[in-house]
Order: C-alpha cells, then sequence, then structure tokens
C-alpha cells in the first residue's frame, strides 16, 4: 500500500472518530441540559402548584357566631381566581410530572377541575365550604406525595 494512500485512510479514521465523539458528546450534554432543565420546570411547577392550593384552601370571608365564615363578594373573586391558578398550575406540574406520580397527579387535577366546575357558578353551590376545604386540603396533600417521588427521589425524565 502506498504511504500517502495510508496517510489518507487514517485521516479518514481520524476525522470519523473525532466527528463520532463530538457527536456523542454533543448528543449527551443535550440530554443532560433538557433533563436538566425539565427537572427545574417540574420544581417551579409543583411549587406554584402547592402555594396556589394552599392559598385556596386557607379559610377566608368573616367568621360568624357558629363559626361558619361567610363569603363576601371580593373573598368569591379571590377565591375563583386562586381556584384558576391552582388549576393551571396543577396542569402545568402534571405535564412535567415522572412517571412515578403520573396517575396520582392525573386523579388529582380531575379532582381539582371537578371542584372548580362545582363551584364555578357562585357561592350557592351544592358543596358546603367546608368540604371545599377539605377537598381542596386533600389534593394539595396528593400532590406533596407527588413532589417526594418525582423531586425527593431525583426522578430523571425519559427523554427517548
Amino acid at each position: 500500500m502506498d504511504a500517502a494512500l495510508a496517510g489518507l485512510i487514517g485521516a479518514g479514521i481520524g476525522a470519523a472518530a473525532g466527528f463520532g465523539g463530538s457527536l456523542a458528546t454533543s448528543v449527551l450534554t443535550g440530554r443532560r441540559m433538557r433533563e436538566a432543565w425539565r427537572l427545574d420546570q417540574m420544581i417551579v411547577a409543583y411549587g406554584k402548584t402547592l402555594k396556589h392550593l394552599t392559598r385556596a384552601a386557607v379559610p377566608r370571608g368573616e367568621l360568624t357566631a357558629n363559626g361558619a365564615f361567610v363569603l363576601t363578594k371580593d373573598d368569591v373573586r379571590s377565591l375563583m381566581l386562586d381556584l384558576a391558578d391552582a388549576e393551571h398550575s396543577l396542569t402545568l406540574a402534571t405535564g412535567f410530572c415522572g412517571p412515578l406520580a403520573a396517575d396520582e397527579m392525573t386523579a388529582a387535577l380531575s379532582g381539582l377541575s371537578v371542584l372548580v366546575r362545582s363551584v364555578a357558578p357562585g357561592p350557592n353551590n351544592a358543596r358546603g365550604s367546608t368540604d371545599l376545604t377539605q377537598e381542596l386540603w386533600r389534593i394539595q396533600e396528593s400532590v406533596s406525595k407527588c413532589v417526594q417521588m418525582d423531586v425527593g427521589r431525583g426522578w430523571k425524565g425519559d427523554l427517548g
């Protein structure tokens, strides 16, 4: 074999190996960056969800002599906004959650959506405010468990 041809073949093999190594490094770095971005988004989404659920569940209104809360017009408006924020942030968190939490997050979102629809027409709904508050705390607890499953255990997303 001619020395020039051998040098050319060697250079081609070296170039292909260098290109392959660069490509593999680039793909792996991109994957790690997407995983880090997804984890950041998941943490933010969970944080907002828990904040909005907690804010919606906190009793508001005027306390009556028998211990019940009566909602004023402003209280109803702020409750509806808090519920809308909670539903929106829970939807985003459900999209970012990992496979361990997916079923529970979907159930929590479904439960919150039903709850929001049941109170959306106004404060004179079939459910009492105590039921509303208890249901919001139940959903908040469910999302908290999902945070522990996803973020607490260091879930790595399947980016296929």
